[in-house]
């Protein structure tokens, strides 16, 4: 019986702690479907479109779209060679956010140099450079899709940010080669 007197209360103390501990409840299933995702991106995207086109409205442009979404509109044309991925380009550039915050500018005395598919650029523009030959000015409207994504670029461009770039082409030459 002596026993039972010290086991008792052990018994009863574990009782009451387990009782009252709190154990999550089982997850049933993801909080979010891939059908409610879908639709989410589809919102997103169309939200962005609406935003451009207006922006696009708004100034009066006579854009055109590509596959990927990229609006241009080339506003001078150029006469020298065409920019293509085996090219070195030399270009000026302002790009802005579409509420008209310009966040980097490369000018004339200070162009910037580049290949195409080297990964150096955002996606948008290489793609607009492409359409392009030397002497070009062009304005380029870039979703974020295009641009740095939904994380931004950590500096100056915000998460999920379209972009507006104006760019001339300046020179196009065959890269130097080294040996």
């Amino acid at each position: 019986m002596k026993i039972i007197y010290r086991i008792l209360p052990l018994i009863l103390l574990f009782g009451f702690i387990s009782c009252s501990r709190n154990y999550p409840e089982e997850q049933k299933g993801p909080l979010i479907n891939k059908e409610q995702l879908l639709n989410a991106n589809k919102a997103v995207v169309h939200d962005e479109a609406k935003l451009i086109e207006e922006f696009i409205l708004r100034h009066g442009w006579k854009m055109q779209v590509t596959g990927t979404g990229l609006r241009y509109e080339i506003y001078k044309k150029g006469s020298g060679a065409f920019a293509n991925s085996s090219t070195l380009l030399t270009i000026s550039y302002k790009a802005y956010l579409l509420d008209g915050t310009l966040c980097y500018e490369a000018d004339t005395s200070h162009p910037l140099k580049l290949i195409i598919g080297k990964g150096q650029q955002i996606n948008g523009l290489e793609e607009g450079l492409m359409m392009m030959n030397e002497g070009t000015h062009a304005r380029f409207v870039i979703p974020n899709h295009l641009a740095y994504g939904i994380t931004g670029d950590q500096d100056k461009i915000p998460p999920a940010s379209a972009l507006y770039y104006d760019v001339q082409l300046l020179k196009t030459e065959t890269p130097q080669v080294s040996k």
